[in-house]
């Protein structure tokens, strides 16, 4: 059996959509998927008591705080990232961080956020994209991402990187800012 890992942080209110597909078993294609959820975030206990109640199983894993520089080996053990936020009108003004980070992975992205951050996910044709806190949508959109051929999860994961490349790398933004300043 195969398993396909999603790579969240634990700050993100995820257990919720995991619930709606936890305990699917993808009969036809003979997998399962696997929520991995990384980092100590204020929300962790909460979230593990959640998927303790809804006998999530193995379907959500909680592994902890990781150095950053372990983040890269679990993002490309995974495959499809997850980027979600909290539904806060102030954290729709810009792109997270978190967001260019994932898109560097080359991995297809499921994207729970709202406003700048969503749009930019959208336009990279890169991700599955859902309102933030929108439990049934992320759900549906797993669930889409599940059913993709491999071959259609590589051609987002690029296009992701690809959309990285031209619009976060470091040295293309500080060429931006040199040509816009001179």
């Amino acid at each position: 059996m195969e398993y396909e890992l999603f790579l969240s942080k634990s700050t993100s209110p995820t257990a919720k959509p995991a619930s709606r597909i936890g305990k699917r078993k993808f009969h036809q294609k003979k997998y399962q998927s696997v929520l991995l959820l990384v980092g100590d975030g204020m929300s962790r206990a909460a979230l593990e008591q959640q998927a303790q109640q809804l006998a999530l199983g193995d379907s959500v894993r909680f592994y902890g705080s990781v150095a950053p520089t372990a983040v890269p080996a679990l993002a490309g053990a995974c495959d499809a990232l997850l980027v979600s936020l909290s539904d806060s009108p102030d954290l729709g003004l810009t792109i997270p961080a978190k967001l260019a980070s994932c898109m560097a992975a080359a991995k297809p992205l499921l994207v729970s956020i709202n406003g700048e951050g969503a749009a930019a996910a959208a336009e990279s044709g890169g991700a599955l994209v859902s309102p933030a806190c929108d439990a049934p949508a992320l759900a549906e959109n797993l669930l889409r991402l599940a059913a993709m051929s491999t071959e259609e999860r590589a051609r987002m994961g690029k296009a992701a990187f690809d959309y990285y490349d031209s619009c976060y790398r470091r040295d293309r933004l500080l060429q931006k800012l040199e040509d816009f300043l001179f």
